[in-house]
């Protein structure tokens, strides 16, 4: 399949604006709804080997030995303060930050808990977008009845996977 994936981008109304001029309007817009207390956990356990530049997080993926978890470091705005002001710049942008792209393809989906959970849901919804394009360009190029059943079957597969 062809595609990309934006991670972190649009974080205003003018880089939305941007990409849709470029005639990039994505297919699926994922939001990522979490508490302060959760981004806080993820970013403010991130740290980096400056030895190797090795990327680990004292909770979900500590480094190996004590030696190397010792000389770790943080990034200047992984502190609780920068983490607030960070969150809250985010909330209070991203009303008007999404209002340029379509209202179907914008989904919010849970993103608190263990990041092996979240990827699932991740992967469940854009499972589900490639499965209602496919749907939409078989409908487009006037696919027969055969075709058309063989995709709403497969839809329903990709949407009930997981559950």
């Amino acid at each position: 399949s062809k595609g990309f994936i934006l991670d972190g981008v649009c974080r205003s109304k003018a880089n939305s604006e941007f990409i849709v001029s470029e005639g990039l309007t994505p297919d699926l817009c994922l939001i990522l709804d979490v508490s302060e207390e959760c981004v806080q956990d993820r970013l403010g356990g991130r740290v980096i080997d400056p030895v190797t530049k090795e990327s680990y997080h004292l909770k979900y993926l500590p480094p190996p030995t004590e030696e190397i978890k010792n000389r770790c470091t943080r990034r200047k705005d992984d502190y609780p303060e920068a983490i607030t002001k960070r969150f809250n710049l985010f909330q209070e942008g991203l009303k008007e930050t999404l209002s340029v792209f379509p209202p179907a393809t914008i989904k919010k989906i849970n993103g608190e808990g263990h990041p092996n959970d979240v990827y699932k849901r991740v992967s469940a919804k854009v499972d589900e977008t490639i499965a209602h394009k496919k749907m939409e360009e078989l409908f487009d190029r006037g696919a027969d009845a055969k075709k058309m059943i063989s995709a709403l079957n497969a839809l329903s597969w990709v949407l009930t996977k997981g559950n």
